[in-house]
């Protein structure tokens, strides 16, 4: 908004503008926090993140999630337990690292 004139001790006018002020609507007008606050807020982000892995990683399937569960190693991989699930896997690791997918026709 520009108010009147205004004179000065010279006698010359001058325009003068008032700034209003800020909208609470508008997230710009407003001053940006203290380093200490976005500090803070990245440690807060990082730790929730920190805890969503956490929980992401006991979601995944995976032999580690059951390996002290025989009735669950039995179910998924037939083998009676971890022990012989791992002396199997190892022993079929070599020769599975150099297999060939065969194309289908």
């Amino acid at each position: 908004m520009i108010s009147s004139n205004v004179s000065t001790d010279h006698g010359v006018s001058v325009l003068s503008e008032e700034t209003p002020p800020p909208h609470p609507d508008h997230e710009y007008a407003a001053l940006p926090p203290s380093l200490q606050d976005q500090l803070e807020e990245a440690r807060k982000t990082i730790a929730d993140q920190e805890t969503l892995i956490a929980e992401l990683q006991q979601q995944l399937f995976g032999v580690s999630n059951f390996q002290s569960d025989d009735k669950q190693i039995s179910f998924y991989t037939g083998f009676p337990d971890y022990a012989t699930f791992k002396a199997v896997f190892m022993a079929l690791q070599p020769t599975a690292e150099n297999m060939v997918e065969a194309g289908i026709s």
